[in-house]
């Protein structure tokens, strides 16, 4: 008997396209399982290999430790004095924090517009026995710098950046509401605690350059009061410029450190490292590829990370910055691009900020000083800063870059205040 023709009759070849997907189902299951057990297998496997790389490299005198690159932590009194500035921070609240409501108008605390009644009223009201304890222990800090080893500790060990963003708003408060007599011991201690601050790894690094900007704008908006002040703060002004950059190098050790370290534990299933965007594969891949060639990889990475240690040790990271600086300027480069092709650990973005932070702090040490301005490193055939002029006065600086973005009716790509801000403020709530 033969089917009837029709839509419902069922196509030859059916049942053989059933069997075959059946067995491929199957194929993938067990598949699936073989290389589970594989990777689990060798997730278990011991490290006794990379134990026996890590004696080959010290026989070679390869550091490979943060104690062989004299990589240390602060002393205990030093993290005590750091620990006791985070408490008093967490309970002394700047301007900002007390009243969010605020930031971003003509109410705010800022430098560049006349301090608001609120804000001198609120630090008035501030524990002044703790605030005097706080202002102690900065002073105690002098120039010990706080020494992180890894980025973990950062995160984890303090708090720190919870100290800083907390300190460094409440000593800006003070520094914007000190009379004339004391405006410049409050910005002294101000930038020294900016110094001071741990710039170890790229986060770090980044943090305290985003708080030297505060410092800096501060600075800019009490430029007359400081150029008359009996005390000087250009040596700290001078500091802070130089080190924005001349840090690079040590941050780039630490950092191909840091990336050795991680390699070389015991990789657990829960590596934050995505291969397929897919997170069942991943825990099953990701041990394996941990571990597949990975004593070639850390042999390689170790003499890369000792033969960059002796080259900033022996030259010294000061004479390495200059040297790429004066390559960059032959090659007709702005400076942070080229640090990123010679260094390239890190992201363009730090070396940008880097630079820009470093030209603002070397501007207003010339304002200071009453000296030239900077070479402006962004602009190859225009090496000067332009000024910025408003109502017939200088207010700020700018660079335009390569892309020529001019300053009439458009925001310049670098801009550093002197006596105005860029951005007007909103009206006060």
């Amino acid at each position: 008997m033969t089917l009837p023709e029709g839509p419902n009759r069922c196509p030859e070849g059916a049942p053989v396209r059933r069997h075959r997907s059946w067995l491929l189902l199957a194929a993938i299951v067990v598949g699936g399982l073989l290389i589970t057990t594989a990777v689990f297998f060798l997730w278990l496997r011991s490290t006794s290999d990379l134990d026996g790389l890590r004696r080959e490299l010290q026989a070679e005198h390869v550091p490979t430790t943060w104690e062989e690159l004299d990589l240390h932590l602060s002393p205990p009194a030093t993290l005590a004095t750091w620990k006791r500035i985070g408490e008093l921070s967490k309970v002394l609240k700047p301007f900002a924090i007390q009243y969010p409501v605020f930031n971003g108008t003509t109410a705010s605390l800022t430098p560049f517009s006349p301090v608001p009644d609120a804000a001198r009223i609120q630090h008035a009201m501030l524990d002044q026995d703790r605030l005097e304890e706080l202002r102690a222990c900065v002073d105690a800090l002098g120039d010990q710098r706080l020494e992180l080893r890894t980025q973990s500790d950062f995160f984890t060990s303090m708090d720190e950046f919870g100290i800083e963003r907390s300190g460094v708003n409440l000593l800006t408060d003070e520094a914007l509401l000190a009379d004339p007599t004391r405006i410049a011991p409050a910005f002294r201690r101000l930038l020294r605690f900016v110094a001071v601050q741990p710039c170890g790894t790229m986060l770090s690094h980044l943090v305290r350059i985003s708080q030297t900007q505060i410092a800096f704008a501060a600075v800019a908006g009490r430029l007359e009061a400081l150029k008359g002040a009996p005390q000087r703060v250009d040596d700290l002004v001078e500091e802070l410029a130089t080190l924005a950059v001349a840090e690079l190098p040590d941050m780039e050790t630490r950092e191909m450190l840091n990336a050795w370290t991680t390699f070389v534990r015991h990789p657990t299933l829960n590596d934050q490292i995505s291969i397929t965007n897919l997170g069942w594969l991943d825990a099953m891949l990701r041990p394996a590829l941990l571990r597949a060639g990975r004593a070639g990889f850390l042999r390689r990475e170790a003499g890369l990370i000792h033969r960059y240690a002796q080259g900033v040790g022996a030259a010294g990271p000061d004479a390495l910055i200059a040297d790429l600086e004066q390559e960059a300027r032959t090659r007709r480069y702005s400076p942070a691009g080229f640090m990123v092709l010679k260094l390239g650990n890190y992201d363009a973005m730090i070396c940008q900020m880097s630079y820009e932070c470093r030209l603002h702090g070397l501007l207003l040490l010339a304002e200071l000083r009453g000296q030239a301005w900077p070479r402006d490193p962004f602009d190859p055939a225009h090496p000067q800063l332009r000024a910025l002029v408003r109502a017939g006065r200088t207010v700020g600086a700018y660079s335009v870059g390569r892309d020529g973005v001019d300053h009439l009716g458009k925001r310049p790509d670098h801009y550093f205040p002197l006596l105005e801000r860029f951005e007007p403020l909103k009206p006060a709530p």
